[in-house]
């Protein structure tokens, strides 16, 4: 149909306008999105969770390690000064650890397990430009552990989000993708397929990008997208984060990695 390989080559030129970063708000697969935005918006109620996984290097544990060596070297070389500061230290970190154990974290604390709040070590993401801070989770803990990508035996913390303030998110999961409604269908591959180069150069996330400025342009919270590692699961990127609170966080150890496959094209008989 005329109207579909319009809509296809108006993805054309907006992938290229957002590889060369050029006015892709301007192409006409952008004004589709935006006149479409409002019938893809999704509300997640007060009260309604979301997980956030991250790989636990147990980093609290080797700065404490390192204030007890240095604090008894103080010691042996008889630096009083140095040993009553070390001892405040350690005395002070002990103390972070009991309270957020008993706030119910036993994994990273509240601030640990919610966004990076420092922007000089943001890089770019699926959703979020560099330096941009950004609320990613998922809606179940296995979702959110498996976008980790860790291997067996890691441990991983799962923080547990809860929504303070309605969240209004524009949904380009693949839940839609039978809808006949090819501009969103589109959409939500470009959070799947996230490459924008040749096999040589690195991972960018371009296109995706280019899709939630336009989301953040409307004034919406943030977007709702597909799981790479199971597309019948959704994962949040929020940016109004300061309407989601961290409740708590558990450690958990990766037992098993499972796969599902299917092979493609004609089978081959090995017999």
């Amino acid at each position: 149909m005329k109207i579909e390989k319009d809509i296809l080559d108006e993805l054309l030129v907006f992938e290229d306008a957002c590889k060369r970063k050029t006015n892709f708000e301007e192409t006409s697969f952008s004004k589709r999105l935006i006149n479409n935005m409002e019938k893809y918006t999704i509300t997640l109620e007060p009260g309604m969770k979301m997980y956030r996984a991250r790989y636990f290097g147990d980093e609290t544990m080797a700065q404490l390690r390192n204030l007890l060596y240095q604090w008894h070297e103080a010691d042996v070389k008889g630096d009083d000064a140095s040993f009553i500061e070390l001892f405040h230290q350690i005395e002070s970190l002990q103390n972070k650890v009991s309270s957020s154990l008993e706030r119910g974290f036993y994994g990273y604390n509240a601030e640990e397990s919610f966004v990076n709040l420092n922007k000089s070590k943001i890089i770019q993401g699926r959703c979020n430009q560099e330096h941009e801070q950004c609320l990613y989770a998922a809606e179940d803990r296995k979702t959110a552990l498996s976008e980790v990508r860790r291997a067996l035996d890691e441990r991983i913390s799962i923080a547990t989000i809860k929504v303070k303030d309605p969240l209004f998110l524009v949904d380009f999961s693949l839940d839609h993708f039978y809808e006949k409604d090819l501009v969103r269908t589109l959409a939500a591959l470009k959070f799947i397929k996230s490459k924008t180069a040749d096999e040589e150069t690195v991972y960018t996330y371009d296109y995706s990008n280019g899709i939630c400025s336009l989301v953040k342009k409307m004034g919406y919270d943030g977007v709702v997208y597909s799981s790479c590692q199971n597309r019948s699961k959704k994962n949040y990127a929020i940016y109004n984060f300061n309407k989601c609170v961290v409740i708590e966080s558990r450690l958990y150890r990766i037992n098993n990695i499972e796969y599902s496959f299917e092979p493609i094209g004609k089978a081959q008989n090995n017999n």
